[in-house]
């Protein structure tokens, strides 16, 4: 009988396939039906896909270190499985060993090398489109001209990845994470078969746009609008500052200054206004040495461009993304410094 069927189908061109299922009553109740049982049965396995779409598609770009570093990771294990059967015999035992020390290492090296991994993936899929573009053009006739176009689209989007990176990866992910959450809300809501096409493409135009302006637009947690660095140098105090009494400060311009001032200081001097002078943070050593920050906002200092308005170049040693934050409580007026609980801790 599915012989028959097979042999059927292999006599009608698509357009006939496409006629007998939008005509056909019967069809469409049985595919109404198989739909249904599939949702009943494949529901509770759509939670996980579904919530790994959302990530995707509203925060890929704040997590897309940790996505890279697990889909390298995983091409590292099955290069990983490839030479531990080479290296084995074709023993059991060397696939698993070197799965988990390929993605091991690929994941490891995806997550530090950050933006060499970047360009390594744009080129990749840079040189696919290019080389299957070139031998569109030549008709298979030669792989030279695929090979040139492929080198150099792969290169020019490798390049384009790490100056607009995150415009692109905003839009990558929210792609992705749309595509999965409109794949499991079709499955769940769509009843008849002849509408699941549309209402998936629907579904995936309307959460690409929507997650990429909430990447783009939506910031997490406290957040700067722009990195400043700060670069006004350090004035040194003037000598016995602190020491020596301000002259005249209580006394009106036409009065003389007693004969004893030196010896004894005004009775009123502990109670006369003073201007207040704002806190200055130093930096003594290190990146900022020599350098002055006025407590007229807050400070936080670390390497992560979103949340700290003072940064660290991206590979610096022993400073966390956020390291710590400088500033005036808003409550007592006293000066505080807040680590949030980074790696290595502030003194």
């Amino acid at each position: 009988m599915i012989t028959d069927m097979l042999e059927v189908l292999e006599m009608l061109d698509i357009e006939d396939i496409m006629y007998m299922l939008s005509n056909s009553s019967e069809l469409q109740y049985m595919l109404e039906e198989v739909l249904s049982l599939v949702k009943g049965v494949v529901a509770p396995f759509l939670i996980l896909p579904l919530l790994l779409g959302v990530a995707n598609c509203f925060f890929g770009y704040k997590i897309y270190r940790v996505l890279l570093a697990i889909s390298t990771g995983l091409v590292g294990g099955v290069i990983g499985i490839v030479l531990g059967l080479a290296c084995t015999d074709m023993h059991v035992a060397g696939a698993v060993v070197g799965f988990f020390l390929g993605a091991a290492l690929f994941g490891m090296l995806a997550y530090f090398l950050y933006k060499v991994f970047i360009f390594i993936q744009a080129f990749f899929t840079g040189f696919a489109l290019g080389f299957v573009v070139g031998i569109l053009v030549v008709q298979l006739e030669t792989l030279t001209i695929g090979l040139i176009l492929g080198v150099v689209l792969g290169i020019a989007l490798g390049v384009l990845a790490i100056i607009f990176e995150r415009i692109l990866i905003t839009a990558l992910t929210s792609y992705k994470g749309a595509t999965a959450i409109a794949l499991v809300l079709s499955l769940l809501i769509v009843q008849k078969p002849a509408n699941f096409m549309l209402w998936n493409g629907i579904l995936t135009a309307v959460f690409t746009i929507g997650g990429f302006l909430f990447q783009f637009f939506v910031k997490i947690g406290k957040t700067q609008n722009a990195p400043v660095r700060v670069n006004q140098p350090m004035m040194a105090p003037p000598m016995n500052q602190g020491m020596t009494p301000p002259m005249n400060q209580a006394m009106a311009p036409s009065m003389a200054p007693p004969m004893n001032q030196q010896m004894v200081p005004p009775v009123n001097q502990a109670v006369m206004p003073q201007a207040v002078k704002t806190p200055t943070f130093l930096g003594v050593e290190g990146l900022y040495r020599g350098f002055e920050f006025d407590l007229t906002r807050n400070f936080v200092f670390g390497r992560d461009e979103e949340k700290c308005n003072i940064l660290y170049p991206e590979k610096s040693n022993g400073i966390s993304k956020v390291q710590f934050e400088v500033g005036i409580s808003n409550t007592n007026g006293q000066v505080y410094v807040m680590d949030p609980g980074s790696s290595y801790g502030t003194n």
